[in-house]
């Protein structure tokens, strides 16, 4: 039988000045699932799942553009999932900084913590 995915996501922003802030919600359902794979981590993951695989994510995010050139941007994500009956949960936090130099070519520094 092949794998289902199911997705759904929602979000909204509010801006006021030079600042925004926003929330984003989206949901990713696996039906028939054997598998969950790491790319990046020489192929750990999750091997003989018997199906299910739920993964939703919470978000919270800011900007604040200093200058028409200088922005800083900071956001926090919970992940709420199910594995075949277990519960595994992620943070992550990550805070960037955005330089324009000129219209077409932005440089962005961003520093990330993940967490379970």
């Amino acid at each position: 039988m092949p794998t289902v995915s199911v997705s759904s996501a929602g979000g909204i922003n509010y801006a006021f000045g030079p600042a925004t802030v926003g929330f984003v919600s989206t949901q990713t359902m696996l039906e028939n699932a054997t598998g969950i794979s790491n790319i990046g981590t020489q192929g750990a993951g999750i091997q003989a799942l018997s199906g299910h695989v739920r993964f939703t994510n919470y978000e919270v995010n800011g900007r604040y553009n200093l200058t028409p050139a200088l922005s800083l941007a900071a956001n926090y994500t919970y992940t709420d999932s199910r594995i075949d009956g277990v519960k595994p949960k992620w943070h992550q936090r990550s805070i960037c900084k955005r330089r324009t130099r000129c219209r077409s070519t932005p440089t962005c520094t961003c520093k990330a913590n993940i967490s379970t």
